[in-house]
């Protein structure tokens, strides 16, 4: 169903970053739905705070968590410790926060994080707390008619996501119609779970698109060990027919320079070196081109649709 995480504005109006506001939305939704402990895959952290790939983790410590801890602590009604989780080889797989209230004595702290907000007929109490956040935009008369027409939830998130677009730096051109408009909406979901949605389906097409290409991988080394196959039949074939034809083969190939021919190694060993074993083979099929015409006729659109394929990924 439909979430909301609803916050009183003390506490992100201070947030000095982007990353650092995004990181209290989720914690904040995680704390609403009742989580203290959470384990968060790294790549899922990155995509929901879009985290550069530039940054290593020692970055995301430095210029998220731990401004982050320290913001939380002065301005917010939540904080949190923070660890890794290491996979295979020690490389740090997941985040594990732990949510706690913040107990500093504030007056204006205290009252952002009572539970409830009592709430008369005419919004009184919901007016006094959030119209000083919107006054320079919109009316006394119209904010009171917001209050009374449209749920909670709908107007703090109109306020939050208004103030968070503003404070990024969005121009809007009428920012009361753009709240008013937000309030309106009765599916104005928490941007975290959209953040959350978004990242987990771009892990999902993430790891899809990984297995494809390990499949593909492995189709097209089977193509080529195949086709390897058959055309050592046909050379041995040739062979048989010919017994004089590999020396006369390896006679030429020794004034190809770029044959890589060492006259002071056997033939085993001189085909053992790709280049000379290329030269190789290349020459037979020259010289008998069409032994291997149906081979490649059966082959080479199979591995053209695989390497096509490769190179959309």
């Amino acid at each position: 169903g439909e979430h909301f995480t609803v916050y009183k504005f003390y506490n992100i109006l201070k947030l000095r970053s982007p990353y650092v506001f995004q990181l209290y939305e989720f914690l904040k939704s995680e704390e609403y739905k009742g989580g203290a402990n959470i384990d968060v895959d790294l790549e899922d952290f990155r995509d929901m705070l879009q985290v550069p790939l530039s940054y290593k983790y020692g970055n995301i410590r430095q210029r998220i968590l731990d401004p982050a801890q320290k913001q939380f602590r002065e301005h917010t009604d939540i904080e949190f410790e923070y660890g890794t989780i290491k996979g295979r080889g020690g490389r740090i797989v997941k985040l594990r926060f732990r949510i706690f209230k913040n107990r500093r004595t504030n007056p204006q702290l205290e009252e952002s994080v009572s539970d409830s907000v009592p709430v008369n007929a005419a919004g009184v109490s919901l007016f006094d707390e959030l119209f000083p956040l919107v006054n320079k935009w919109i009316g006394e008369r119209s904010f009171k008619n917001l209050l009374k027409n449209h749920p909670e939830e709908q107007v703090r998130n109109a306020i939050r996501l208004t103030l968070n677009r503003l404070e990024n730096g969005d121009f809007i051109q009428n920012v009361a119609g753009h709240i008013v408009a937000l309030a309106k909406q009765t599916t104005l979901f928490d941007a975290v779970e959209n953040k959350k949605e978004k990242a987990a389906t771009k892990k999902a097409k993430r790891q899809v698109e990984e297995q494809r290409k390990k499949d593909l991988e492995a189709q097209q080394k089977n193509l080529y060990a195949e086709l390897r196959r058959n055309e050592d039949a046909i050379i041995e074939a040739i062979f048989i027919e010919k017994p004089d034809l590999q020396e006369q083969l390896v006679a030429k190939l020794k004034k190809n320079r770029f044959a890589y021919y060492d006259g002071k190694k056997s033939m085993d060993e001189n085909l053992a070196n790709p280049i000379f074993a290329s030269a190789y083979r290349n020459e037979i099929r020259k010289q008998f081109k069409s032994r291997f015409e149906a081979l490649d006729k059966k082959f080479q659109p199979k591995i053209k649709s695989v390497k096509t394929a490769l190179s959309m990924l």
